[in-house]
């Protein structure tokens, strides 16, 4: 019996064997282990890394930013392509003249004003608003782009642009950007009032450029600018002749005495405008207006504005308007400001626009010399000989009296 049952159990070992065997090669080329392996910290299953890792797809790995490459081409991806720049703000300052040629003046809207003056009748209008004229918006731009191209003006030594506020024409592009052409004066020195005519562009962000144009060209745009915007639509004042006072309605004499200090008025917006206040050595204090006559033209012939109102001071003549009785106080003033350093620091500061200015002289030994200047460009002279002789004058002013009275 014993030996029966170990015949047995030997059959069944054989078959056991024969078995694995079988599964053994049945599934080797399936490289799947039929016993549970314990998961290797160290490893992740393929399809769930880059999730685990990075939270992107795996394909994603060639535009990794870390590498800096692209993983299938080998470029540096940090180099930005050559269109990747183009968006829809300003390029640097040093390309904003050149973004303004490239556009196209139908993409622009142009707007000017104009002061129009008629002789026979001595009305004098004023217009302000937009060009719409297509031809002449064509003619107005590429004389305008002319100018940018060809004059550009560099400033050297002492040289400086004063002005600004004058603005002749305003480009605005689609997306509400502007550009501002205006009239300035080149200064030799800023010690000096006045100089040669030139251009300033202002840039939309607040960047100023200055342009010295031909004379033909800068003719020919302020025609087309002035022809363009005289329009009835556009009109939008007009001043009569007997809404005007001129120099002939008033009693106007010729100073007897030098000229001490002028304190002078000037604005070249909405029209030309010329007034203010002197008083001599003898402490005669006078007004005048010179504002309808023939200054501004030959102001063009002239280096210096200030000599100029000074002549005409003399030449056409002031109205008396009362005295100082404190002509000690009128010799102190004159020795400060025959003190004041001719290279004296001058600041400039710009406030405001189309407003003008309110300049202070002293004449000293016939040479009208600036203490103060406000209103669109503030300029202080750093010379406390100059603000000593700005309070005298300033003091001296506000005790003069009427003519009457004072006789």
């Amino acid at each position: 019996m014993k030996k029966i049952a170990a015949l047995i159990l030997a059959a069944a070992l054989v078959l056991s064997m024969a078995g694995c065997s079988e599964n053994a090669e049945g599934t080797a080329g399936n490289d799947i282990s039929t016993v549970p392996q314990k998961p290797d910290s160290s490893y992740a299953d393929p399809s769930s890394r880059w999730i685990l890792t990075d939270r992107r797809d795996p394909d994603s790995g060639k535009d990794d930013p870390s590498s800096g490459k692209d993983s299938d081409s080998g470029k540096d991806s940090s180099a930005k392509d050559p269109d990747s720049s183009k968006d829809d703000k300003l390029t640097p300052a040093t390309t904003e003249i050149e973004d303004l040629i490239k556009q196209q003046y139908t993409d622009l809207s142009f707007f000017s004003k104009a002061e129009d003056y008629d002789n026979a009748t001595q009305i004098r209008r004023y217009f302000e608003g937009e060009i719409t004229e297509d031809s002449t918006k064509n003619y107005i731009f590429k004389t305008f782009c002319k100018i940018l191209k060809e004059s550009e003006l560099t400033l050297k030594g002492k040289q400086a642009v004063q002005g600004g506020a004058s603005v002749i024409l305003t480009l605005k592009t689609k997306d509400s950007r502007e550009y501002k052409l205006c009239k300035g004066l080149l200064v030799q020195d800023p010690m000096e009032e006045g100089g040669e005519e030139v251009y300033i562009l202002k840039a939309p962000q607040s960047r100023y450029y200055y342009f010295r144009p031909d004379i033909g060209d800068k003719r020919t745009l302020e025609c087309l600018l002035q022809n363009g915007v005289m329009t009835m639509e556009n009109l939008v004042k007009t001043v009569m002749p007997q809404d005007r006072d001129t120099p002939d309605k008033k009693q106007l004499v010729k100073p007897e005495n030098p000229i001490a200090f002028m304190s002078v008025r000037s604005n070249y917006a909405w029209g030309f405008s010329l007034h203010g206040s002197c008083i001599d050595t003898a402490g005669n204090v006078y007004s005048f207006d010179f504002s309808s006559t023939n200054f501004k033209l030959e102001r063009k012939n002239s280096t210096s504005f200030e000599q100029l109102v000074l002549d005409y001071i003399n030449k056409v003549g002031v109205e008396v308007k009362g005295k100082t009785m404190d002509t000690n106080k009128l010799r102190e003033a004159l020795s400060y400001a025959s003190k004041v350093d001719p290279d004296a620091e001058i600041t400039e500061e710009h406030k405001m626009c189309d407003y003008g200015q309110n300049t202070i002289y002293a004449v000293v030994d016939g040479k009208p010399i600036m203490l103060q200047s406000k209103g669109d460009v503030d300029k202080t002279v750093h010379d406390d000989n100059a603000q000593k002789a700005i309070e005298y004058y300033e003091s001296l002013m506000s005790s003069a009296v009427a003519p009457e009275a004072g006789e």
